[in-house]
């Protein structure tokens, strides 16, 4: 089913998942199991820049450097589509506050769109929770798709 979050980010989900958000709102919840054990967060933000830009790919650079810069990240990939249209994404790890044994993992994309006064982000983040990992790499391959198709229509 295809959903137009805040009437910019184009994404077409499976029937069955949950979307919770309004357009009031820059979070959307997406629940991927009908028991809520599986979700992902998605967020919606702008950077405003005070000049116009002459080399985008150096901003969005720039921009992931910023993103990245404290933390520990792995399979980091950039890819550049059309109309200044870039996609970001990586696996972040980091230590439980609680448990310093145990180590969070979250796959991160970030969907960004390059204008003339704005760069739009769309982060996505999905908690590499189950214990068992056949059923992370299921939900990961099918948001590496989901996402990979989605779009800013700005």
């Amino acid at each position: 089913k295809n959903h137009n979050l805040w009437n910019i980010f184009k994404l077409k989900l499976p029937t069955k998942w949950l979307v919770e958000y309004s357009n009031d709102s820059n979070f959307a919840k997406i629940y991927m199991d009908s028991k809520k054990n599986f979700s992902f967060l998605a967020e919606k933000f702008d950077i405003g820049l005070s000049n116009s830009l002459e080399n985008k790919d150096k901003a969005v650079e720039k921009l992931i450097q910023e993103i990245t810069k404290e933390v520990s990240i792995s399979e980091a990939k950039l890819k550049k589509s059309e109309n200044n249209n870039y996609l970001f994404y990586f696996i972040a790890s980091e230590k439980e506050s609680k448990d310093s044994k145990k180590v969070i993992q979250n796959k991160i994309w970030y969907r960004i769109k390059v204008l003339q006064n704005k760069i739009v982000i769309i982060s996505a983040v999905f908690e590499l929770s189950s214990t068992i990992d056949l059923e992370n790499k299921i939900y990961l391959e099918k948001l590496d798709q989901i996402i990979g198709a989605s779009e800013i229509l700005v």
